[in-house]
């Protein structure tokens, strides 16, 4: 990697005092997922490269004045390890949002660039239109840097949970236009699996496949204070019919056990007929939105966890649930269906449901009735497998040796 000295990691993160005022300010759920994988990404850059590191971000939250109660971001600068934090300013007013986060970013990566032209990477975080329209640009005026992209989703299985809402219909739709109008200006690409590369058009040579990534440094405690959910298995994530969580509400439903609860924590579009569930049946526990230090703590507390995304749209070929990443790293067995997105090393640490009818149910009656020792030996297994294999550490060195060979040097 001694190629690389300059790097520019360009996302949508957020930082620790921003995540407080967005989570105050926003007015739906805010991108947990997309940040933290960022964190990730971001720690396992610092470990690996000691070169010149500088993270831009514009956060990913809602447009105002439907889903963010703020007008205006405002600019902020900070320091992280080793890197210097640019938070642009932009207007966050809806149709004009982002046009402004181009040209805050145009302008700010240009005064780094001129700076010093030689061995410059940018690392762009997801397939956001403006970045495409900046790497556009750079293409055309600065071919010496190196562009990389990292797709975590495409832009065509999006917004899922909205599919009959006209405007994130007409948005997708202009999203994948240009998408598929300028995804070819990369110099290289991380994607989460091959299927997505094969969609994209990528040759071999220009890709990884990263599906996720652990950071074993925010392992943390479990605190004392949750026996009052008894005995329980889990879901977290996002209520989106699509995923599968009313099949996993329908089917503990159906179960006759007096010894386990099942907790759900996320927001939605499926809110209100869990809650419906909720009220007829005291082992079905809703939690809502919590935070996720709360989240951690009640994974590592659960006797399982679940993800109930079956395999049955054509989405899940491109896609690697985070929360089966994260579901892995607390230690405790995870329940889900085999995916198309999901490598086969995983299939020794995961525990399939069946496609037959009442898979669900039935599963979890089984593993409510297993021994605890066994129990904890398919958590601590799971868990050695990521920490080992997947860490942030790990995982990113694939990502700054694939830009490290094919780096411009000038």
């Amino acid at each position: 990697m001694n190629k690389l000295n300059n790097i520019m990691f360009v996302g949508g993160f957020f930082t620790k005092d921003m995540k407080t005022r967005i989570i105050k300010d926003s007015k739906n759920s805010i991108q947990n997922a997309a940040n933290n994988l960022q964190w990730n990404l971001i720690d396992g850059i610092c470990e690996q490269y000691s070169g010149k590191l500088t993270l831009l971000t514009t956060p990913f939250i809602g447009t105002y004045p439907i889903n963010y109660k703020k007008k205006y971001i405002h600019y902020e600068e900070s320091f992280y390890r080793n890197a210097v934090v640019k938070q642009l300013g932009f207007n966050n007013i809806i149709g004009y949002k982002n046009y402004s986060i181009y040209n805050k970013l145009k302008k700010t990566i240009l005064d780094w660039i001129d700076e010093d032209e030689s061995n410059r990477t940018l690392i762009f975080y997801s397939i956001q239109g403006y970045y495409l329209k900046v790497a556009n640009w750079l293409k055309k005026n600065k071919p010496n840097v190196h562009l990389h992209i990292i797709v975590p989703d495409l832009p065509h299985y999006m917004y899922l949970d909205k599919q009959s809402n006209l405007l994130y219909f007409l948005k997708v739709k202009h999203q994948v236009n240009l998408c598929e109008k300028y995804i070819d200006l990369f110099d290289t690409y991380t994607v989460l699996t091959e299927q997505m590369a094969k969609k994209l058009n990528i040759n071999n040579d220009k890709f990884t496949v990263v599906e996720g990534m652990i950071n074993p440094d925010t392992d943390g405690e479990i605190p004392n204070d949750l026996s009052k959910y008894g005995r329980y298995c889990l879901y977290t994530g996002t209520l989106t019919k699509a995923y599968g969580i009313l099949d996993l509400v329908r089917s503990f439903d159906t179960i006759e056990s007096d010894d386990l609860n099942l907790l759900i924590c996320g927001e939605g579009e499926t809110k209100a007929e869990i809650l419906k569930y909720q009220s007829k049946n005291k082992h079905i526990i809703y939690l809502g939105l919590v935070n996720s230090e709360m989240i951690h703590a009640l994974q590592k507390n659960a006797l399982f966890l679940i993800n109930p995304r079956e395999n049955n749209e054509t989405f899940t070929k491109y896609s690697f649930p985070s929360k089966t990443m994260e579901y892995l790293g607390s230690g405790r067995p995870v329940l889900c269906f085999k995916l198309d997105g999901i490598p086969r090393e995983y299939d020794n640490y995961l525990q399939y449901f069946d496609d037959k009818e009442n898979s669900i149910a039935e599963k979890i009656i089984q593993f409510n009735n297993m021994p605890q020792n066994k129990l904890q030996d398919l958590g601590i297994k799971g868990r050695n497998f990521v920490y080992q294999q997947k860490s942030n550490r790990v995982q990113v060195s694939k990502i700054l040796e694939l830009i490290s060979n094919n780096q411009k040097v000038k």
